[in-house]
């Protein structure tokens, strides 16, 4: 009767953590270059059944069904690409991201939203600065720019184009693309890894990234979630029900 309420409660816990995942993911659904999240979740069962396998003689009892959250991925498919017409709007077509400098350190981003800032440096949405191949701020002075697939910037001037440098496009091997973690203003910071060189990928110009999720899919999530926490919620206070009959009424003398 316990291990019932105990997986009831872990249950609902899991589909709570569900919840404010996607809540975040709708919350974001307008973000420029956001990636979105993703609950991965396995039984107890699978849990019990790998040790033992690992020869381990801990065991950690029959308690089948129940689920616990292994890990919270995100998920860096491509999101539709919005012409927007503005010289600075940017996006890539592949698996690179822009490079930043930050007061914390390098960061890395998908959202090409920028601008000029008063020193003629290009900057993100946020102010940070963008980087170039050979890691210093790219300052163009002006948004009459063109910028070719490769990342380059020309500098447009009485129909005449001056070389500017080249945008960083960094790039992840697969197994250390998972070392990406947010941390914030739609930022990725590379914990234990380094991006390789110049990175595969098309710079498209006055184009930018959205985010890549389908709110009604998301909203579908959110229902679905919704209704496990209470199939779980109700499961719990049958349980509780049971229990409480169990030890006013089944121990009763008469």
């Amino acid at each position: 009767m316990i291990r019932g309420l105990f997986a009831s409660a872990r249950g609902m816990d899991v589909e709570l953590k569900k919840q404010e995942v996607i809540s975040n993911n709708l919350a974001n659904s307008n973000t420029t270059g956001f990636k979105k999240d993703v609950v991965l979740v396995r039984s107890f069962s699978d849990e019990l059944l790998t040790i033992m396998n690992k020869g381990t003689s801990l065991s950690l009892g029959a308690l089948s069904e129940s689920p616990l959250i292994q890990s919270i991925e995100t998920a860096f498919s491509p999101g539709t690409l919005n012409d927007t017409g503005r010289s600075l709007d940017l996006a890539i077509t592949g698996d690179a991201f822009f490079t930043l400098q930050t007061p914390q350190g390098i960061r890395y981003t998908k959202d090409g939203t920028f601008c000029l800032d008063r020193d003629g440096f290009l900057v993100s949405s946020d102010g940070y600065r963008v980087l170039d191949i050979d890691g210093v701020p790219l300052q163009i002075l002006t948004d009459n720019v063109a910028v070719d697939e490769d990342g380059g910037i020309w500098r447009m001037d009485d129909q005449q184009s001056q070389f500017v440098g080249r945008i960083s496009l960094s790039v992840f091997l697969p197994d250390d693309i998972r070392s990406l973690e947010k941390r914030g203003q739609n930022l990725f910071e590379a914990v234990d890894s380094t991006p390789v060189s110049q990175g595969v990928g098309q710079v498209r110009q006055g184009v930018l990234e959205m985010a890549n999720l389908e709110i009604i899919q998301e909203m579908v999530n959110m229902l679905s979630v919704t209704r496990i926490y209470e199939a779980n919620q109700k499961s719990l206070q049958a349980h509780d029900e049971i229990l409480g009959k169990s030890v006013n009424e089944v121990g009763r003398l008469r």
